[in-house]
């Protein structure tokens, strides 16, 4: 088996239905399509069976978790030599596989004992009930590029911004059994895609490797209001329903300044500290040095306060009861630029 397609989802058969046929619809035969069902309900047991096609492999949590784990359980049912993690609400195109089959036997990947395939994502929002294809990143013309991962980590402005996340390439199923086996898992809280993208960027950066980067999108990810990602900007209460999935959540955060407030942003900056923690600060620091550790840290800690801040004034906008909540974050900031800068 080449490729594995998993497809962890909760409760959304009206979304995964269609990431499921984008899958089967692919210019490529050697792969198979794992889905795993993490619901409430059977109503994806359901979408699933109507499907008439030997590529669908289902698999069922025994009882409703939260992402990361359910993200490892999918993982664990991946037979393929590469695996591709697609969201439910996500959608592959039907050169995807084909696309990626191309460049790992065009030579370099071989060549060079290479574990990942980046590429790029198109953004399908739903805008007046049209749907509209918009570009996350500027496409290339049909051009790839070798990334050196210890540059592209100090480089780094934003965790949205890694290149080897589960859902935004194609990782080598021995690459995810290195890191199960260092870490004693893949996939770490509060973002599953974001915490491993980190590990995976530090520990390629660490066997001063490269990887690929395809430079055009050949996904499609949804921005539905349904999503924890997407759905879940500018909407406090979306992201409390999602941290309470978690057995262990406690009413607060890890490591954010702001323990207790549930946004975006905020969720995003306890998990790059919560990265940060996993693979270890020391640990970074011997690998960048401590001059670009430094400026990493403060690159990244600075665009989250804004980001943060950001959102919280759109908040603000139709509750009024947020706007506390900047001027804390913005004196902390200040606060914090007169210790890290001066």
């Amino acid at each position: 088996m080449f490729f594995s397609i998993v497809i962890p989802t909760r409760d959304r058969p009206h979304l995964v239905k269609y990431a499921i046929s984008s899958a089967l619809n692919q210019e490529f035969d050697d792969y198979e399509i794992v889905i795993s069902d993490n619901s409430t309900n059977n109503e994806t047991k359901k979408v699933v069976a109507d499907f008439d096609s030997k590529k669908l492999k289902y698999y069922r949590t025994p009882y409703p978790v939260d992402m990361c784990r359910s993200w490892e359980f999918a993982l664990s049912k991946a037979k393929g030599k590469w695996i591709l993690f697609l969201g439910d609400d996500d959608l592959l195109t039907s050169k995807t596989l084909k696309t990626y089959f191309d460049v790992i036997k065009g030579g370099i990947i071989e060549e060079k004992k290479l574990k990942v395939v980046a590429s790029s994502w198109a953004v399908l929002s739903k805008k007046n009930s049209l749907y509209k294809v918009e570009f996350f990143e500027s496409a290339g013309e049909g051009k790839i590029k070798l990334v050196d991962a210890k540059k592209k980590l100090a480089e780094l402005s934003h965790i949205l911004f890694i290149d080897p996340m589960p859902h935004r390439g194609c990782i080598k199923k021995d690459f995810y059994n290195f890191v199960k086996e260092k870490y004693g898992k893949v996939f770490f809280k509060w973002a599953p895609d974001l915490t491993s993208g980190f590990i995976f960027l530090y520990e390629l950066a660490l066997m001063n490797e490269k990887y690929v980067k395809i430079q055009f999108p050949i996904w499609i990810t949804g921005a539905s209001k349904e999503s924890y990602g997407w759905g879940a900007r500018n909407n406090p209460e979306k992201v409390k329903e999602y941290f309470s999935q978690f057995e262990d959540f406690n009413g607060k955060l890890l490591y954010s300044p702001f323990k207790k407030l549930f946004t975006l942003e905020n969720g995003i900056l306890d998990t790059f500290l919560n990265s940060m923690r996993i693979v270890g600060e020391k640990n970074l620091k011997k690998l960048m040095g401590e001059k670009e550790f430094r400026n990493f840290f403060r690159n990244m800690m600075r665009s989250e306060y804004i980001q943060i801040i950001n959102e919280l004034e759109l908040i603000a906008k139709y509750n009024r009861s947020y706007q506390k909540y900047i001027k804390v974050v913005k004196l902390h900031f200040i606060m914090w630029k007169l210790k890290n800068f001066f």
